[in-house]
């Protein structure tokens, strides 16, 4: 069986999804044709002659060893670009490129479990449990990716189990460490950098004073005393502005062009580094949520909706590990 339909979400050219079965393993697999509709109804009759010449023996599939890491990263990326964000993509590729780098340019189907572990061992030495549970995320979504929309491989080589620390998931800025983080910023220089430390100072109070993940400062947009944010999913969230950023949007949103989601999380993690702390931007958001529970007389709910978070239970996980009256007092 084989369908081809046009796909809703390209944004620069026609692009239509060739739906097929295998006749003989019956796994589903995907395809992205860029090309007209023309060329696209060709393709199809094309692939209902190619499944019934393999239902009938007379064509062999590809094994499931021709396929290198670097191979399956740019059918990977080829499939994946119009599906997500550019942001999101860059995450990926780093962290495929993590997994290559541990494993080598191996064969797909020659992991196997002590693989996962060592990558897992590699990650645990290198970054914070956030980052190292982005890129387990990254790589689960790279090889069930692969299993669903290809014939080199059928399963997935290793189990990747994400790190659970809860002091770590539930870490907060001291306001007197921010202080120091801030001061720190006008101290600690990259060579390489052409963009200027009190941009920086000015970014870090934006994320804190927003809650705002990583990459949803590119989105923001103010609109009278409210907060247009560009979230995960490309869902929209409007919420009341808690503070004036409008001062910070001004020296912060026009100098952003050409700066890189990865540059801004390194630079704040090399700040922190200087000084003896391990906190990463989005402990900046985890301090967010802390002051706006003190504010707000532990209502998780409006806290909830001011991070947007789809789940509540989400938000509990935030802010579990401390009392009430502590964030009143720490916030007060």
């Amino acid at each position: 069986m084989a369908t081809v339909r046009a796909y809703p979400h390209a944004k620069t050219q026609p692009c239509y999804l060739l739906d097929w079965t295998h006749p003989v393993t019956g796994k589903r697999s995907r395809e992205y044709l860029y090309c007209t509709i023309d060329i696209a109804e060709n393709v199809l009759e094309a692939k209902k002659a190619e499944i019934v010449l393999i239902k009938h023996g007379l064509l062999k599939t590809p094994e499931l060893s021709s396929l290198t890491l670097t191979e399956a990263k740019q059918l990977f990326i080829k499939g994946k670009k119009v599906e997500i964000k550019q942001n999101t993509m860059k995450s990926y590729i780093l962290a495929m490129d993590n997994l290559i780098e541990v494993m080598g340019d191996v064969n797909l189907s020659s992991m196997s479990r002590n693989d996962g572990q060592k990558f897992r061992l590699w990650l645990k030495n290198r970054f914070d449990t956030t980052t190292c549970n982005i890129r387990i995320r990254s790589v689960k979504a790279f090889l069930n990716w692969i299993i669903t929309n290809t014939d080199h491989l059928d399963r997935l080589p290793f189990n990747l189990r994400e790190f659970t620390d809860r002091e770590t998931k539930n870490k907060f800025i001291h306001p007197d460490e921010f202080i120091e983080i801030k001061e720190a910023t006008l101290c600690v220089n990259d060579n390489d950098s052409i963009y200027s430390n009190d941009l920086f100072v000015n970014l870090w109070d934006l994320y804190k004073e927003t809650g705002m993940r990583l990459s949803e400062v590119f989105t923001l947009k103010i609109d009278g005393r409210f907060l247009n944010i560009l979230g995960k999913y490309d869902k929209l969230r409007t919420v009341p502005m808690q503070t004036d950023i409008k001062p910070l949007y001004e020296r912060v949103i026009p100098n952003l062009s050409g700066i890189d989601p990865t540059y801004i999380s390194n630079r704040f993690s090399l700040v922190c580094g200087a000084i003896g702390y391990e906190y990463t931007v989005h402990s900046l958001r985890h301090t967010f949520a802390c002051e706006m529970l003190a504010k707000y007389d532990g209502s998780i709910w409006k806290v909830s909706e001011l991070l947007g978070h789809s789940k509540l239970e989400t938000t509990q996980g935030y802010l579990r590990s401390f009392p009430l009256e502590y964030l009143q007092q720490i916030f007060a």
